[in-house]
């Protein structure tokens, strides 16, 4: 996804935006950067494109997004990555097979997080499968993570409360695999791209 290209410098400047390299993190919906004399944010540039379904308007779809971003900045998850800001950069319009396709382009300041090693790809992996029932297996998930800590090198406190805090979140991530997973410096693990997520209410 090129969506500098959809992006003029002028747009970034006017609000104050200065990318430095790209981390190629970016998830499904756009691409990250490092910002320059921010060397603990990252922002996100994504974009919105309009898919002609008339049943859900282009705008309403992003009032959805943006709506989303400025509970998030509120409720602030401990397993979501901390979201800063959130802006409308552009809006413009470009040429498809079906016509004029109208485009939204968004960014989204977030903390800097971390790449995961291979021991924590890999049970990340199974703790994103309990929760969102790919596998049936009823064994405690102490047990579990115990035995898979037994070939490879992770912090098993911190995977254990990583899925504490997804079963306790009423926020439903909605893409919870392991390729959306990060860490930060502490080696707390938390959950990025966040446009599909669905806002709910703490009890």
């Amino acid at each position: 996804m090129q969506v500098l290209n959809l992006l003029d410098d002028k747009v970034l400047q006017a609000n104050n935006i200065e990318l430095g390299e790209p981390t190629g993190f970016g998830g499904a919906h756009g691409e990250v950067f490092e910002l320059v004399g921010l060397p603990d944010r990252v922002i996100k540039l994504s974009v919105l494109y309009d898919t002609f379904n008339y049943r859900e308007t282009f705008q309403n779809a992003f009032l959805d997004i943006e709506m989303t971003f400025a509970k998030l900045i509120v409720a602030s998850p401990s397993h979501f990555v901390r979201v800063f800001d959130f802006s409308k950069l552009a809006i413009g319009r470009r040429k498809v097979v079906f016509g004029p396709q109208e485009y939204i382009v968004y960014g989204t300041t977030m903390e800097k997080l971390f790449p995961l090693t291979e021991g924590e790809k890999k049970i990340l992996k199974t703790i994103c499968s309990l929760y969102n029932k790919d596998v049936d297996d009823r064994r405690p998930v102490e047990k579990i993570v115990s035995e898979v800590a037994q070939w490879y090198d992770f912090p098993v406190d911190k995977v254990l409360t990583f899925y504490s805090q997804l079963l306790s979140c009423p926020h439903i991530h909605n893409d919870c695999h392991r390729r959306n997973i990060m860490k930060d410096s502490n080696n707390n693990y938390k959950l990025i791209d966040l446009d599909l997520v669905k806002i709910g209410d703490y009890k």
